[in-house]
């Protein structure tokens, strides 16, 4: 009965040959070609034939293999890209602290300029709060600063006014 096992095995050997890892690489080869040879059909044809597959399974490997070249592509594409995304990393990084530096010492200058008008304004509010007492010392003593000009509210915003005697001093 050796001989009966040996038959088997032979028939199992053919069938491994048949549908082994080479055979699938050919068949996946040929589907993906863009043009075809009357040899490549006739290659196909047994190929397809010794695997067992129907035109549906076909039509899916193509879209399969499709798939993977495309993801093939997008791996290439990425491939060696950790260097680069440090160097842009890095890059943006300098990008955000050049960026917080400037904007401190920006906002280190408004804050000044901001207290520079305030101050203005104090000094402006104080001299406004004299306009009343200065009003009501005229009132008391007429005569005595009769010469002296009284200062508007908005003399002093614009710097119209030039001190108290300016009744007495020439237009310019």
């Amino acid at each position: 009965m050796s001989g009966g096992n040996d038959l088997i095995d032979a028939i199992a050997a053919e069938q491994m040959l048949q549908t082994g890892p080479e055979r699938w690489r050919r068949y996946a080869e040929l589907l993906e070609k863009p043009t075809t040879s009357q040899a490549d059909i006739q290659e196909m044809k047994e190929l397809v034939r010794g695997l067992g597959l129907r035109t549906e399974a076909m039509r899916k490997h193509q879209e399969v293999l499709a798939i993977m070249r495309s993801w093939e592509s997008a791996i290439a594409r990425a491939a060696g890209i950790g260097p680069s995304i440090e160097k842009a990393t890095a890059a943006a990084e300098k990008f955000r602290e050049e960026t917080k530096a400037i904007l401190a010492k920006r906002n280190e200058e408004g804050a000044k300029l901001f207290g520079l008008a305030a101050e203005l304004s104090g000094q402006l509010s104080a001299a406004d709060g004299l306009l009343p007492e200065i009003a009501k010392l005229k009132q008391e003593y007429p005569r005595l600063l009769a010469h002296m000009a009284h200062p508007s509210r908005a003399g002093l915003a614009s710097g119209e006014w030039n001190g108290f005697g300016a009744k007495d001093r020439p237009k310019a």
